[in-house]
């Protein structure tokens, strides 16, 4: 699954304009899109604003075994540059490929 990044932190402000229906997610896949933002956003914003980004209420943002695991499943994501793979292309995107160790 590839999430593409479009202009900085674009990806995390149409989550938050998100309509109240699409918004039903469960944790694990807000844990997912943290991740995808953490390491999206590399290095801009922390592991619990990502979370908020993703939906998560306040008493789980403040979680640290859910922060930890957020944190943990980013380190195994890791952003490819299009420009670099398709030649025309400027976007970023997230693959879910582990890192080379």
């Amino acid at each position: 699954m590839c999430i593409p990044l479009l202009h900085g932190l674009a990806l995390s402000t149409d989550l938050n304009n998100m309509s109240k229906k699409a918004s039903a997610m469960d944790k694990e896949a807000k844990e997912r899109i943290a991740a995808h933002l953490v390491t999206a956003s590399e290095g801009l914003i922390s592991v619990p604003q990502a979370m908020k980004a993703a939906g998560f209420p306040t008493r789980d943002r403040k979680n640290s075994t859910l922060i930890k695991r957020a944190w943990r499943k980013s380190k195994d994501l890791v952003v490819v540059d299009q420009k670099s793979r398709a030649g025309d292309s400027a976007s970023k995107t997230i693959s879910n490929e582990p890192q080379p160790a």
